[in-house]
């Protein structure tokens, strides 16, 4: 084995399936256990973008291969790294092993100062992972309030099975971030809410008066240093299910007032069929591509924001709204769906350069990338139903399509509720 070799296989357990960049890791005539697919882009920041993009929406890493040797892997759209410098097989291993696809989204830079061709000794031992702690809940803290919070980890570690568990023991509401979307359905008594868009969805969520918050999975760019302060334990998504093994099942607590706050105000949005749409009536339309194994992705902004906030979801990994804000996701999302036949809709406000110069990339590789983008100007849209054949249309499309649908982005009604918007440092309009 080389180390061309090494790499590749180690890249295959991390989830990735193809290299961005000018030039391929791996000739395209390499034996199949050593093949990747590779996609040709010359500009760099675009490149890295459609891999942390595949990262994210297909779970493990996307890989770019920039110039002076920089593998760029990735899960994080927009996420960054310094650059890790590797000069050895040895130090290859030690730098991969900083990133697992179990774990929350996440960015590595690697600097490849060695010859990929240089064989490898025999011998060579991959460095261990770090063993967790298997934690188990005493019933001793029974009487103390709980607060169960959790992120897009659990998700990618496979662990919404064990959180069930956890959560039908303690008799609790769980909490995700937007990046778990789907972890309970949105009418499972198990689900409190989706926290980390606004000032006061802690306060809402009774999270602020908890003696202790259980975390798990958590992306710390979508809530940050918002549980400063708290009395926090955090927990390996793969402990989840044995947590509470030892507790007597408790009934169910019911649902804290953030989520009856937020149905209150979203309820009556679903029914609105008038033009412009409201936005959580545009976001209901979009919930039917899922059912067909498709994915929903949306740009931070207004828009990912009524995404995240408003899409009712019914399993996780189904939609997707960036931790940081990122031009150019969701058209790189439906780039990357359409390569792999997997049907996508995909939401912005804001046509930028960056999803101009995505869907340019999708023309010149003859893909059907689609994107609505939601705002004042209604296109051919005058009615709700014309939305959702707009949507079924957007997913036959053997072509680049960009619509434009009339949408009241106004987050009025819910900074009303739960204060201003907090996710991705506060949006335009907030």
């Amino acid at each position: 084995m080389n180390l061309r070799e090494l790499l590749v296989s180690r890249l295959k357990a991390l989830g990735v399936t193809r290299v961005v960049g000018a030039a391929p890791l791996v000739a395209a005539d390499a034996p199949p256990e050593l093949r990747l697919g590779h996609i040709a882009i010359d500009d760099e920041d675009l490149a890295c973008l459609i891999a942390d993009t595949d990262g994210r929406i297909k779970g493990g890493f996307g890989a770019a291969l920039l110039s002076g040797g920089i593998l760029h892997l990735s899960s994080q759209p927009a996420g960054r790294s310094p650059v890790h410098s590797v000069a050895s097989a040895e130090e290859l291993l030690a730098a991969l092993a900083l990133v697992s696809p179990t774990r929350a989204p996440s960015t590595l830079a690697i600097h490849l100062d060695l010859d990929l061709d240089e064989p490898v000794s025999d011998d060579l031992v991959a460095p261990e992972s770090e063993r967790a702690v298997l934690l188990c809940l005493d019933e001793s803290i029974s009487d103390m309030t709980i607060a169960v919070v959790v992120g897009p980890g659990v998700v990618r570690a496979g662990a919404v099975e064990g959180l069930g568990l956890f959560a039908d023991q303690l008799g609790v509401s769980v909490f995700n971030t937007w990046g778990a979307k789907g972890v309970f359905r949105w009418d499972d008594p198990r689900h409190g809410g989706t926290i980390g868009l606004q000032a006061l969805d802690l306060v809402l969520a009774g999270i602020d008066g908890a003696d202790i918050v259980i975390t798990s999975g958590l992306d710390r760019d979508e809530l940050g240093d918002d549980l400063a302060g708290f009395t926090v334990q955090d927990v390996e998504p793969a402990n989840l299910a044995a947590l509470a093994a030892h507790w007597t099942r408790r009934p169910h607590v019911g649902r804290p007032p953030l989520y009856d706050a937020l149905a209150a105000v979203t309820v009556p949005a679903y029914e609105d069929d008038s033009v412009p749409l409201t936005a959580a009536r545009a976001a209901l339309h979009l919930s039917g591509v899922v059912l067909d194994g498709g994915i929903v992705v949306a740009d931070p902004g207004l828009a990912g924001f009524w995404v995240a906030r408003a899409f009712p979801t019914g399993k996780p990994d189904t939609v997707f709204v960036p931790a940081l804000a990122c031009d150019g996701f969701a058209a790189a999302a439906s780039l990357l769906s359409a390569i792999d036949g997997r049907p996508c809709l995909a939401v912005t406000d804001a046509f930028d350069p960056t999803t101009e110069a995505v869907l340019g990339l999708a023309e010149t590789l003859s893909l059907g990338a689609t994107v609505q983008v939601w705002g004042d100007d209604g296109g051919s849209i005058s009615t709700a139903a014309d939305h959702v054949e707009l949507c079924s249309t957007q997913l036959s499309s053997p072509s680049v399509r960009i619509d434009d649908v009339p949408v009241r982005l106004d987050p009025t009604v819910l900074t009303a509720v739960a204060g201003p918007i907090s996710a991705w440092g506060g949006v335009r309009n907030n």
